[in-house]
């Protein structure tokens, strides 16, 4: 009995929930920050001074970038290159202007690579020789085969302008001076050829491509919504309707009239309407039929051109335009510098592919109809 009360009075009490921890008192930690060090005023100085020379350092790459771009490309204006004579005798004597249009006579928009940039030196030629009051004969330089009808009238409308202002405009034709390159050339007082040259040509072509062929055999099949009968008119992807070679035939008629009426008009001393029908046929011919047949004045050389334009004043000055070089080509080797003397070029690759009136002889970028 003893035992057993004992035993009961060593027995564990059953578990129960733990008792709550006693709450930790809340403890508020209180950080203050650094002073703030006091900038000395040197450094203030410093740092100002520093970012204003780096404003003005990019300020002036940018400016100095553009100079010497300015400079590495040729001058906007002309300058004489005095062929023979000098600025006394100009003075004196009164001077000839030589400018040479040679190639194809385009005048396409000048992009990137400059490609219609020279018909627009021609013009500015023209119009510096015009507005120089020392300049009593300009004498034009041709070797073209023509190019396309605008091109070539804007060019003939300079030309008589220089003839407006009451100088004599004499022309020289070099190897080739066919269609368009006679037409620039018909108003001139007098015409000269070289015994060798190739001229007339006197017509104008249309060139359309019909790439329907083509096209199918490729598996390309242009998608056109048009508003018009005649929107699509020269489509290179379809027959040309009768309709539509009609309107055709009759842009060409008005281009070729007037390719004829301007000859009449410059050469009316020599020929009459029925002989320039008889003329243009679109034939080229050799200076001495264009001679014979009143197209030309007169066969020789540059020099017999020369004496002509010089007329009775002999001791004229003979001066040609050039633009002043850039620096990049100063600093250049005389053997790697571009020359800068304007023998003008107005060329442009391939004008037949693109669809408009030309006055131009090219047989090879043309096709049979």
């Amino acid at each position: 009995m003893t035992e057993g009360n004992d035993a009961s009075r060593f027995q564990q009490a059953p578990a129960g929930p733990p008792a709550p921890a006693p709450p930790v008192p809340e403890r508020v930690i209180y950080v203050q920050s650094p002073p703030v060090p006091r900038r000395g005023i040197l450094r203030s100085i410093l740092v100002y001074v520093g970012s204003a020379m780096m404003v003005f350092s990019i300020l002036l790459n940018f400016v100095l970038l553009n100079w010497i771009a300015a400079l590495s490309g040729a001058g906007d204006e002309f300058q004489e290159k005095y062929i023979s004579g000098s600025p006394a005798s100009a003075r004196s004597a009164g001077k000839v202007v030589i400018i040479s249009i040679s190639g194809l006579i385009m005048d396409a928009p000048e992009g990137l690579f400059g490609a219609g940039g020279d018909f627009r030196n021609v013009v500015a030629q023209l119009k510096k020789a015009r507005e120089d009051k020392e300049v009593v004969s300009v004498l034009l330089e041709v070797n073209s085969p023509g190019g396309s009808v605008t091109a070539s009238d804007l060019l003939l409308h300079d030309v008589e302008r220089v003839k407006q202002a009451k100088k004599k405009v004499v022309v020289w034709m070099g190897s080739l001076a066919a269609s368009g390159g006679y037409y620039i050339s018909c108003k001139a007082d007098a015409i000269f050829a070289s015994p060798t040259t190739i001229t007339g040509s006197i017509g104008v072509v249309m060139s359309l491509y019909n790439l329907e062929g083509l096209s199918e055999k490729v598996g390309f099949k242009p998608v056109l919504i048009k508003r018009g009968e005649f929107k699509d008119m020269g489509s290179p992807f379809r027959e040309m309707t009768e309709a539509e070679r009609t309107r055709f035939e009759a842009l060409a008629d008005s281009a070729y009239e007037r390719f004829k009426q301007v000859i009449v008009e410059g050469r009316g001393r020599k020929l009459k309407a029925e002989d320039v029908d008889r003329l243009a046929d679109g034939a080229v011919i050799t200076s001495q039929e264009a001679l014979l047949r009143g197209l030309i004045d007169d066969i020789g050389y540059l020099e017999d051109a020369l004496k002509e334009a010089k007329g009775k004043s002999a001791a004229a000055a003979v001066v040609r335009y050039h633009r002043p070089a850039g620096l990049l080509s100063a600093l250049l080797s005389e053997s790697n510098a571009p020359s800068r003397e304007v023998h003008v070029h107005l060329d442009a690759p391939l004008p037949m592919l693109t669809p408009g009136l030309y006055y131009v002889w090219m047989p090879g970028a043309t096709v049979r109809p």
